[in-house]
């Protein structure tokens, strides 16, 4: 992965706000191949996007290679049957409230070469190009080192309300978004599992750069606010 520096994540914020749930090597997988979009152009349905694992390995700072060619084969056995449910995904159609489709039509992984080729799904693909407005972008890096998927996801919410200075979400939208519904139902185990390692995550993974500092503003009163 070239310039790995200057990878930008580009998202719909129709995908920001979503619900699902990924691994974290699935979603480091997904965000690698998202880091690859011009977002600012048209995708073909049909364009593959490869991720190996030396840029995987140099993103996340690993020594052990071998390990990241196991999370590799491991995140392309099960990626293609995750899904995302989307809210009131089309304006254009009110009628359609929810939507659910695949991050990805196909993957193929390649033995011995530590690489895997994926192709978007078509579902998906209106949520991360050709956007003009309403999306949420930040550097690959800002996230690469996170061992949460939780800390991903809170950190994507927090970015799409950067610029206007205010992030507000009820429990129960934030549990649906991460999907924990069955998983953390009192506040106590949200906060111990889920909100306090995120917020710990992130505002160390990122040094408190001036660029973060509404981020970690949010972040601080998103957890104050819910103390038991």
């Amino acid at each position: 992965m070239s310039n790995e520096n200057n990878r930008l994540i580009v998202k719909s914020n129709k995908l920001i706000e979503a619900s699902y749930r990924l691994t974290l090597n699935e979603q480091r997988v997904l965000l690698a191949g998202i880091s690859q979009i011009d977002s600012r152009n048209s995708l073909e349905e049909n364009m593959t996007f490869e991720v190996h694992a030396q840029d995987i390995q140099d993103l996340v700072g690993l020594e052990e290679n071998k390990n990241i060619y196991r999370a590799l084969k491991a995140a392309s056995e099960k990626l293609y049957e995750r899904t995302v449910l989307i809210d009131d995904p089309d304006p254009s159609n009110p009628a359609i409230t929810k939507r659910k489709t695949r991050w990805i039509s196909s993957i193929d992984y390649i033995p011995g070469e530590g690489r895997l080729v994926m192709i978007f799904s078509a579902g998906i693909i209106p949520y991360l190009s050709s956007l003009t407005s309403s999306f949420t972008k930040y550097k690959l890096t800002h996230i690469a080192r996170f061992e949460s998927v939780y800390s991903i996801r809170m950190y994507e919410m927090f970015s799409q309300w950067s610029g206007v200075g205010r992030f507000e979400i009820t429990l129960d939208e934030f549990r649906e978004r991460i999907q924990v519904q069955n998983l953390y139902k009192r506040v106590t185990d949200l906060k111990k599992r889920v909100i306090d390692p995120g917020v710990k995550e992130i505002i160390w993974c990122n040094r408190m750069k001036r660029s973060d500092t509404i981020i970690a503003r949010f972040i601080t009163s998103f957890a104050s606010r819910h103390e038991p």
